[in-house]
């Protein structure tokens, strides 16, 4: 009897320690941002949706990806996803929890795939590949001097973040002397009653730009689907796919991400 009391007394303590230390890492974080208000509330939000209790839950999905999609609609919290499309990681999932806690069914998808890590930043759950796109390859650490957007959609908003990305990825050619400097084409899929959002972020990465977005409108999700190694543009960053295909998205649409509200597959 006394031993189960002490394993007991063991596996509460073990428990209360991470959820003291998950908390404390939730509000360093919002410290460390800078940011007050409406993203410490979300930092709080998120802590109290990854601890709440797992009971009798399974998730079965053609990848790691689309299993990732799943929780985070089903237990509703921010994710932002990065990953390369080759097909070690085309492979299907199905994994089962009795009792647990979301956080504990994050972890385990993530490390049902080798080579990726979850990271906790900006109030969004991060996955991302360990070691397998180099800094000078990945567009999601380049920096925006400023990103802003007043009262306009979150998919208006997306296609502003991507022309700032695209004069460093696929810079513009020179137009010949005379002639007018030809715009970026594109379109959008806007749904009525989206709201309107407004950001002012100074001096960001295009991560947290994206992350900004997610927090402000009802695309909780999204995907970067990285072509696999040496797959370069002619600037020397890694290309981009269709998280559904493998073929590279054409100039001008790059770089290609995608929102998604939860619930929604890729597409």
């Amino acid at each position: 009897m006394r031993r189960h009391q002490n394993v007991s007394h063991r596996f509460f303590r073990t428990e209360l320690r991470w959820q003291t230390l998950l908390l404390t890492l939730l509000l360093a974080q919002s410290a460390h941002t800078g940011s007050s208000g409406p993203q410490s509330t979300e930092s709080v939000e998120l802590g109290t949706t990854l601890q709440a209790p797992v009971h009798s839950y399974s998730v079965t999905a053609n990848t790691f990806v689309d299993a990732l999609i799943e929780v985070a609609g089903r237990f509703k919290f921010p994710i932002g996803i990065v990953w390369v499309r080759k097909t070690s990681e085309l492979k299907p999932i199905h994994i089962s929890w009795s009792d647990a806690r979301v956080e504990k069914a994050l972890q385990d998808i993530v490390h049902a795939q080798p080579g990726y890590e979850v990271e906790l930043r900006n109030a969004v759950m991060h996955v991302r590949p360990r070691d397998m796109i180099p800094d000078k390859e990945n567009f999601l650490s380049l920096r925006v001097s400023r990103f802003e957007v007043h009262k306009e959609v979150a998919e208006t908003a997306s296609t502003r973040l991507a022309e700032l990305v695209n004069l460093e990825v696929t810079p513009p050619k020179p137009a010949p002397v005379g002639q007018a400097k030809g715009g970026i084409g594109s379109s959008q899929l806007v749904e009525v009653g989206d709201p309107e959002i407004s950001i002012s972020l100074p001096d960001v990465t295009v991560e947290d730009a994206l992350d900004a977005i997610s927090l402000a409108s009802p695309f909780k999700v999204w995907i970067v689907t990285f072509a696999p190694a040496g797959d370069l543009t002619p600037t020397g960053f890694r290309r981009t796919v269709s998280p559904i295909a493998s073929e590279a998205v054409p100039h001008p649409a790059k770089p290609y991400w995608e929102l998604l509200r939860w619930g929604r597959a890729p597409y």
